[in-house]
């Protein structure tokens, strides 16, 4: 664990209360917003809602492990409390989910919505911000925490003037036969609509690095993903009430936005909200994903050179490195919004559902851990809240999966190499159970 000890604590409460926001709020809004209202119709708000069900449901667990062991890669290290081989194929995926999905979702999002203001190519415009934002992310944590501040602060402001200007415009006509597209359609849109929620949780993954930990995070956690879901809810109120759902398949919240917004306001949400919002999430990935992967490497679980951390900057350069070219390469190769949004969301899904199973385990398989929580919940609260998390999150998966095939498909390839490279650890992976059984986690 030498190289996590190289990381600094340089995140503050504002800090990660806007990387929670950012994670939340990114280019999925802007890109997936559309491809859900034509699933769900004038649901697309209840989506919303159910989609977030889960990912409020996590707060709980999520909270208690946070204020108990603040740690680097809380998404694979709390995982690995549950099942320590479930763990490493839960992260990888996620990594490979968000690297060839999330990153290449909201860089070639940026690219679409910047191709509305200068002409440039979309593809071009995203290799240029994944590489913008892979050397900020080389150059430190603090760096990366302030503009996310700064960001934080004026995408809030873009979306605000959207829902603003989008009220007066609503015609009620809009949301007739709210359940058009039935319950199947419904339930598929709540699962692309997972990642809107769902992103903001991965503040879990840069535990070793926030100031006071213990009692940041469960505030950060909650507040985070309130602010957005209230944000969230309000612009599918105006999407629905302004636009007619069955022409929202093929268009972006631009074409949404352009129907009630005058060129000036208009330039204000292109470039505050969607550029922004985009730029922020990609922001965060770089931050999530390379610390990932530094973890699962100081395992001997992944080649050693992959969880260096550069000794100046403090980051983990070749992780970084990597994340930013398989999200180059497949912005270039499959630039396809579905694709990638769907990507994300499976990735996301199973390792939140994983997260809790650990939580509701913790009292009775690590008394010392749960004694330390800042933040306690009872045995059966965590045991009933995991059960509503698992079940949501399958039924959620399920209807994605059958709405996203081609998707799907890859996704489970993706889980099956992973699985097979996990064969070949297996002494590994009785040493980590070893040592859990003895409580010496990483970190205490």
């Amino acid at each position: 664990m030498q190289e996590e000890k190289k990381l600094r604590k340089e995140i503050s409460f504002l800090g990660l209360l806007a990387m929670s926001v950012g994670g939340n709020i990114g280019g999925a809004l802007f890109s997936l917003t559309n491809i859900a209202g034509a699933l769900a119709g004038p649901a697309l708000p209840l989506a919303m809602l159910i989609s977030a069900v889960p990912v409020l449901l996590a707060i709980i667990p999520l909270s208690m492990l946070t204020s108990a062991w603040p740690t680097t890669s809380g998404t694979y290290r709390y995982a690995q409390l549950f099942n320590p081989k479930l763990a490493f194929i839960i992260m990888l995926s996620l990594a490979a989910c968000a690297a060839i999905g999330g990153q290449p979702l909201f860089a070639l999002t940026f690219g679409l919505f910047l191709g509305e203001i200068i002409p440039i190519s979309p593809v071009l415009a995203g290799v240029l911000l994944l590489v913008a934002f892979f050397l900020i992310n080389l150059f430190g944590i603090k760096l990366t925490a302030r503009i996310q501040i700064v960001l934080f602060f004026v995408l809030v402001f873009a979306l605000l003037i959207y829902v603003a200007l989008g009220t007066s415009k609503m015609e009620a006509i809009n949301f007739n036969g709210f359940f058009a597209t039935g319950v199947g359609g419904l339930i598929a849109a709540a699962g692309i609509l997972f990642t809107f929620c769902a992103g903001g949780l991965l503040i879990i993954d840069v535990g070793s690095e926030v100031i006071n930990g213990e009692s940041t995070y469960p505030k950060a956690l909650f507040y985070g993903i309130l602010i957005a879901l209230a944000i969230y809810f309000a612009i599918h109120v105006v999407t629905i009430g302004v636009f007619d759902w069955q022409a929202l398949g093929g268009t972006t919240l631009f074409d949404v936005a352009a129907s009630f917004m005058s060129r000036g306001a208009l330039n204000v949400f292109i470039i505050g909200g969607a550029l922004v919002a985009c730029a922020t999430t990609v922001n965060i990935l770089f931050t999530y994903i390379p610390r990932g992967l530094m973890v699962v490497s100081s395992e001997g679980l992944l080649p050693a050179f992959i969880g260096k951390v550069n000794s100046r900057y403090g980051t983990p350069h070749w992780a970084l490195a990597i994340t930013c070219l398989l999200a180059v390469i497949a912005i270039i190769v499959i630039p396809s919004l579905t694709f990638f949004g769907a990507m994300l969301n499976f990735g996301l899904i199973l390792a939140i559902a994983t997260v809790c199973l650990a939580a509701a385990v913790l009292p009775k398989k690590y008394p010392a851990l749960y004694a330390r929580a800042k933040l306690k919940f009872t045995p059966r609260l965590l045991k009933v809240v995991t059960t509503l998390i698992v079940v949501s999150n399958g039924l959620i998966f399920l209807f994605l999966a059958m709405a996203i095939k081609q998707s799907a498909l890859i996704y489970a390839g993706i889980v099956l190499v992973i699985f097979l490279i996990s064969l070949t650890h297996n002494d590994i992976f009785r040493e980590i159970t070893r040592m859990q059984q003895e409580q010496k986690l990483p970190g205490n």
